[in-house]
């Protein structure tokens, strides 16, 4: 396969020739998996980040709002308890100055079993708890019994073990009690299972990975859902939950907030909010983020499945639809390659799958006539040319020539005109040449009759001397006469010759020139077509990035494309045509050459015969003034008579070759029909 065909192929990558070039199949399907694969990627992107987004606000409020609840709760469990010691407070018998110990045992019982307290004891002003008649216990050391005295409210304690209670872990609530003067004479302490606390927190539980706790201002917990473990051992929450640091923080420091945590190797969002009432109790609200991520996942999968799924699904339609495309393209490129090869005849018809297809079809159709009726065209002028009829009209048949062929009918009649321009002025000056010719060898044939009777004149007598001299005179003057014509011939028929030879090299050059720009036209446009279908392939390529949005442009530059290479293929045609035209110019040109060499040597011949015959009516004129030595020098006029003789005999000789040559240049020039 030639250059040219393989440059012309490159432009259309059916097939993987070589590194980087695909087929349209491969494009389709890649593009489509790519587009698929990208907006699956950008999905599940935009959907993981949605989920999480939407999970943790949602999680953040369930949270913030379940802490808010939770501590409501504890908040009126204390509440409740508060507004029962402070209806103790103000028991008649528990005011009294008067009443025993005994008798305020006595009546704190009976609240005990009223109110399912799990014990009571009676402080007195001294700080010494009464648990029974017989048992005390010194309080003083006692926080919550200090906080009570100090505010007058009723307080609570953090979590403990009480001794003698049937509880691992309790309670205490304190209230200051003040007689009818309002002097402070003891406190009522009431004992509380924590587990009360720990039931409270335990049904405000996020998920099955939440966490919900209390922690007291020391960073130990209150209560937790682990409650033999967490609240019975006492255990601080940085022991129990590992890097908790921002959990005994938020206790010690008494704050509320929310953060974003690892508790129990589980990522959770962590809501803490102080409980009012209490003794600085804090109370947490976790969710565990991973919990909830699960589904997240399991969507994630199925998403992905269902994509894997559509890639596959899409590649086979692709593959289909590019399939579609490829065969009518094939076909197309194989009508191309017939005409890369010159083959104009073979017919093809294309699949046509799709309009663009079939308006494929009807331009290369449209395409293949006009270049077939073109060259059609110009092969019968060219024969007509090479016949030598010059009678074609190019005007008749200026319709077949379309686009940039109708430059070629100019460039035909031009050439045209030029021809028969030089060929009239050589059939003029032939004409001329034979004419001259023609009186020349009259005047030399005249030369040698009277050079005949001067010859006759001499043998007869030398009493005739005197007419023979008058006689040679005459014919001297008449000798004059004819040289002097043949002179003015020979200079008009030299200016002619030159002029008209002239005047053709100059027809011949200038059509060579024209010629030459017409060829460099035909280069730029060759340049611009391989430029255009380079352009129309950066255009396919950038189109097939593009993707579904880009396929319009994408068929219009495969038109622009094949439009370049069409003008690509008539520019070659053309290129060629004017080379085989400059050809026959410069042919025609060393024929001109020829023809000027001969005129030259014809002239030179003709100079010669002229100053050969002034030479000789030279020589008559002397032997006129002369005439007194005629007698003695006879023998030397005889000889001069004969060399005179023969010369004109060679004149005439020489006329007739020249006449001779002027007929036949001029029968050569019949063959062109003008």
């Amino acid at each position: 396969m030639s250059k040219n065909r393989l440059g012309f192929l490159r432009f259309f990558p059916f097939k993987r020739t070589s590194r980087g070039i695909r087929s349209i199949s491969q494009i389709i399907n890649k593009n489509t998996r790519g587009m698929i694969l990208i907006f699956g990627i950008v999905a599940i992107i935009v959907s993981v980040f949605a989920a999480i987004f939407t999970m943790n606000s949602v999680l953040t409020e369930s949270v913030v709002e379940t802490a808010d609840r939770t501590a409501k709760i504890v908040e009126f469990e204390l509440s409740k308890y508060d507004n029962i010691l402070r209806t103790m407070s103000i028991d008649k018998v528990l005011m009294s100055d008067t009443a025993t110990v005994a008798d305020k045992l006595g009546r704190l019982t009976d609240y005990v079993s009223f109110h399912g307290f799990d014990s009571a004891v009676w402080i007195d002003d001294k700080n010494i708890a009464h648990i029974t008649n017989d048992i005390t216990a010194d309080f003083s050391n006692r926080d919550y019994l200090i906080d009570a005295i100090s505010t007058g409210r009723p307080t609570v304690s953090n979590v403990f073990v009480a001794v003698g209670s049937d509880f691992p872990m309790s309670i205490v609530l304190c209230c200051p009690v003040f007689n009818q003067q309002q002097k402070y004479i003891g406190a009522i302490g009431t004992v509380i299972d924590a587990q009360t606390i720990t039931d409270l927190v335990s049904e405000c539980i996020i998920g099955t990975r939440g966490q919900t706790f209390i922690v007291d201002s020391n960073g130990v917990i209150v209560a937790h859902q682990d409650y033999d473990k967490a609240v019975v051992n006492q255990l601080n929450v940085t022991d129990y939950y590992s890097g908790a640091d921002i959990i005994a923080d938020a206790a010690v420091n008494k704050t509320s907030g929310i953060s974003n945590m690892i508790l129990n190797g589980s990522i959770s969002v962590v809501g803490y909010q102080q409980i009012q009432g209490s003794r600085g109790w804090t109370i947490f609200v976790s969710a565990s983020e991973t919990e909830y991520m699960t589904p997240v996942f399991i969507s994630l999968f199925a998403f992905v499945t269902i994509l894997v799924v559509m890639i596959i699904i899409s590649s086979k339609a692709s593959k289909k639809n590019a399939d579609e495309v490829a065969k009518p393209l094939r076909q197309f490129i194989k009508r191309l390659e017939k005409l890369s090869e010159g083959d104009l005849t073979s017919e093809a018809e294309l699949t046509t799958t799709t309009t663009e297809m079939i308006e494929m079809n009807k331009a290369m159709k449209a395409a293949v006539l006009n270049l077939s009726n073109i060259i059609a065209d110009i092969k019968e002028k060219l024969l007509q040319l090479s016949k030598g009829d010059f009678r074609y009209n190019m005007e008749e048949d200026r319709s077949i020539y379309i686009g940039d062929f109708k430059a070629l009918v100019d460039s035909f009649s031009d050439v045209k005109s030029m021809l028969s321009s030089v060929i009239n002025s050589i059939n003029d000056a032939s004409s001329h040449v034979a004419t001259s010719a023609e009186n020349m060898a009259e005047g030399s044939s005249s030369l040698a009759e009277s050079v005949s009777s001067q010859s006759l004149a001499v043998s007869s007598a030398n009493e005739i001397v005197d007419r023979i001299i008058d006689g040679s005179k005459e014919q001297a003057e008449k000798s004059q006469q004819v040289i002097v014509d043949m002179i003015e011939s020979t200079k008009q028929i030299d200016s002619d010759c030159k002029d008209k030879l002239a005047k053709l090299k100059a027809a011949m050059d200038e059509i060579t020139r024209t010629s030459v720009a017409i060829e460099t036209i035909v280069d730029n446009i060759n340049s611009i077509s391989k430029q255009t279908s380079m352009l129309a392939l950066n255009a396919s390529i950038e189109a097939a990035r593009a993707g579904e949005t880009g396929k319009g442009f994408a068929v219009v530059a495969d038109e622009v494309g094949k439009l370049a290479r069409e003008s690509s293929v008539s520019v070659s045609s053309t290129h060629s045509l004017f080379s085989e035209v400059i050809q026959a110019i410069e042919n025609n040109h060393l024929i001109v050459n020829d023809i000027e060499k001969y005129f030259m040597d014809v002239l030179e011949h003709i100079n010669k015969l002229v100053s050969f015959t002034e030479q000789v009516v030279t020589d008559f004129t002397a032997n006129s003034q002369e005439s007194v030595r005629i007698q003695e020098e006879m023998n030397s006029l005889t000889s001069i008579i004969t060399d005179a003789a023969a010369t004109a005999e060679e004149s005439a000789s020489i006329s007739a070759e020249l006449a001779d040559q002027a007929a036949r240049l001029k029968e050569s020039l019949d063959v062109f029909h003008i």
